[in-house]
């Protein structure tokens, strides 16, 4: 284990290593409110040319900058997937109540494509059972919920209600569980985001439909980066596990053929299927403002070197530069 070290000791360390520092209180303090681990070891390698070895002229505040640059690009995820979360788990609401339109049908195992596999059965059975704590939780709960609200009023609690109280992983097990008729239209009532945003950011008419496997695929990435958005993780240098099918939609977008289906770019460009073309222009735009904002604090390096550790082309924002 590394020993402790005082944040004099610390800014000797960077300090011996080539980084300048204008002010050392000033640096003192922002180590100390946030975790010299967190701050140098994430972000100080954009800044050095070897493990203990800084580019000549890189100085504290770039680090600092960049940090500041990860907690809001994170921030523009969030609020972005927090909404896109609202357009998913309303129309899966809708279109399992009217298939299943029988109280607690979102109980009931024969609802859900088991395919008679033990591990798909032991996945159903795990997710019916969370969906029945959540509701005695919310009934014995003190205090007044639209749980309880509805059981004592109307003796049932349909899922269009416990929904609102479901996870986005929670949502999306529940929707992969599903037979493929229903996820396809729920991918289909979602579609007309996508055209939207085809039609604002490529200038042309767009009929494009989204398939359920495609929008199951979509919606598992989203689900990892609000992961990491949400507990302040890095967000840096991550990679998605799944490797998402190659969506024609983002061609316009997509010109650089090494841009990773696993990055968080691909993320960026799938979540035109599930915002408002007003919604996915914030954050667009957020990450332009954020990207401009870096390369005037960061003077040792181009704010593209850190973007391009998300996965972003060099060029992708001269494509439309701001949208409306």
């Amino acid at each position: 284990m590394k020993p402790f070290q005082t944040l004099d000791e610390q800014i000797k360390l960077l300090q011996s290593r080539g980084l300048e520092i204008d002010n050392i209180e000033e640096c003192k303090r922002y180590l100390l409110t946030n975790n010299y681990y967190n701050v140098v070891n994430g972000y100080s390698k954009f800044f050095q040319t070897s493990k203990d070895k800084f580019i000549a002229g890189a100085d504290f505040r770039e680090i600092a900058a960049t940090h500041f640059y990860d907690k809001e690009i994170k921030s523009a995820f969030l609020k972005a997937i927090i909404d896109a979360e609202k357009h998913f788990k309303s129309v899966l609401a809708y279109r399992f109540s009217e298939s299943y339109p029988k109280p607690y049908s979102y109980l009931d195992i024969n609802n859900f494509e088991t395919q008679k596999d033990a591990k798909r059965l032991a996945q159903i059975t795990n997710l019916i059972s969370i969906l029945a704590r959540i509701l005695n939780e919310y009934n014995r709960d003190k205090q007044n919920n639209s749980i309880k609200h509805h059981y004592k009023q109307h003796g049932v609690v349909p899922f269009w209600v416990i929904i609102n109280e479901l996870t986005l992983g929670q949502a999306f097990n529940f929707y992969r569980n599903l037979n493929t008729d229903i996820k396809n239209q729920i991918a289909r009532d979602l579609s007309p985001f996508l055209q939207e945003n085809i039609e604002y950011i490529q200038n042309r008419p767009s009929k494009d439909l989204l398939s359920g496997k495609a929008l199951e695929s979509i919606i598992k990435n989203i689900l990892e980066i609000r992961n990491i958005t949400a507990h302040n993780n890095k967000l840096f240098n991550y990679k998605c596990r799944e490797n998402l099918p190659q969506l024609a939609y983002f061609h316009y977008y997509n010109n650089n053929a090494n841009t990773s289906r696993q990055s968080v770019y691909y993320v960026f460009l799938a979540l035109q299927c599930l915002l408002a073309s007003t919604q996915y222009a914030q954050l667009h735009n957020t990450i332009i403002k954020r990207t401009k904002a870096l390369n005037k604090k960061a003077h040792s390096i181009e704010a593209g070197i850190v973007l391009d550790t998300l996965g972003f082309p060099n060029n992708w924002y001269n494509i439309t530069d701001t949208l409306r």
